[in-house]
C-alpha cells in the first residue's frame, strides 16, 4: 500500500509555492482582464491585449565578423531550454532519420547538428543537473544556424525536410515560448505570457523582458493570443481556443475603443 502524506503538510507546501500566482490571478479578476473558461483562467492582459509575433530578422543582433561573430537577442540565442530525456530521445530519432533520408553535403549547416547529435555532443548538464541545450562559442543555442542573416532552427529545418509534425520533436519550452501555463489551484491553470510584467508573478528569467518582440513588439503584430494559436491548441486544443476567441473579441473591442490596447 502506498504511503500517504499529510495533507495539512501537503496544502501548506502549494500554498508556499503558489500564493504569487494566486494574487496575480484574483488582481486580474479585480480589473476585469480574466478570461475563465472552466478551469483554466486566462491572463487578458497579456495573451489578448499584448501584442506578439516571432520574427527573428526583427529581434537577432550580430556584431563581429567571421569566426567571432556573435548572434543576440533571440530566444534561441539568450535563452537557456531545458531538455528532458524523452525529448532527448526523440531529437535522436529524428537525427537518426534526417541522416538515412536526407541528402546532406558536408557544407550544408544541417550536416553538422545531425553528426552532433548522433554523437552526443548538443545537450549538457548544468550547473543545477537539468538537461540543457548547449550554447556555441558565438553564444547562440547549438541547434541554431544562420541562414544569410535569418536565425534558423535545425529542429525545424529537419522536420520541415523530412514533413514531420514539429510538435513530435520540439522540445516544449522552445515551441511554446512565450506561452505560459502553470497551476494556480488544485484544478485550476493559469495561462499567462513570459514577459516583465509577469515575472515577478509566475517566475522566470529576467532576460525574457530584454527580447525585442515582448519588450517592444513588432508594428503590426497581432493580439499574442492570435499568434500562438497553435501553442494554445496543442496545449488546450481546437475547442478551447474557439472559446477563448469568443471571450477575447469583447475586451478587444472595449480597449482599442478606449484607446488603451497594448
Amino acid at each position: 500500500m502506498a504511503y500517504k502524506i499529510n495533507p495539512v503538510v501537503d496544502e501548506a507546501e502549494y500554498d508556499r509555492h503558489h500564493n504569487q500566482e494566486r494574487y496575480y490571478v484574483e488582481m486580474l479578476r479585480e480589473r476585469g482582464l480574466l478570461i475563465e473558461l472552466d478551469n483554466i483562467l486566462v491572463d487578458a492582459e497579456q495573451l489578448v491585449l499584448r501584442t506578439f509575433q516571432c520574427n527573428t530578422d526583427y529581434c537577432v543582433r550580430c556584431t563581429g565578423s567571421g569566426k567571432g561573430r556573435l548572434f543576440k537577442g533571440s530566444c534561441c540565442t539568450d535563452l537557456q531550454v531545458d531538455v528532458t530525456v524523452k525529448e532527448k530521445q526523440k531529437l535522436l530519432e529524428l537525427a537518426k532519420m534526417a541522416d538515412a533520408k536526407l541528402t546532406l553535403g558536408p557544407k550544408d549547416p544541417l550536416r553538422r547538428i545531425v553528426d552532433d547529435i548522433l554523437a552526443d555532443r548538443v545537450i549538457e548538464l548544468n550547473d543545477e543537473h537539468e538537461l540543457v541545450f548547449e550554447h556555441k562559442k558565438n553564444e547562440a543555442c547549438i541547434m541554431s544556424w544562420m541562414d544569410g542573416s535569418t536565425l534558423r532552427c535545425s529542429i525545424n529545418s529537419m522536420c520541415m525536410a523530412l514533413d514531420l509534425d514539429l510538435t513530435e520533436y520540439k522540445p516544449d519550452p522552445c515551441y511554446l515560448f512565450p506561452l505560459h501555463y502553470g497551476q494556480v489551484g488544485a484544478n485550476d491553470f493559469l495561462v499567462s505570457v513570459l514577459c516583465t510584467e509577469t515575472r515577478d508573478w509566475i517566475g522566470q528569467h529576467a532576460i525574457v523582458g530584454k527580447l525585442a518582440c515582448l519588450r517592444k513588439p513588432e508594428p503590426g503584430s497581432p493580439p499574442a493570443y492570435e499568434f500562438l494559436r497553435g501553442e494554445i491548441e496543442y496545449v488546450f486544443g481546437k475547442r478551447f481556443y474557439r472559446d477563448l476567441d469568443a471571450a477575447a473579441r469583447p475586451i478587444l473591442k472595449e480597449y482599442c475603443m478606449n484607446g488603451t490596447a497594448v
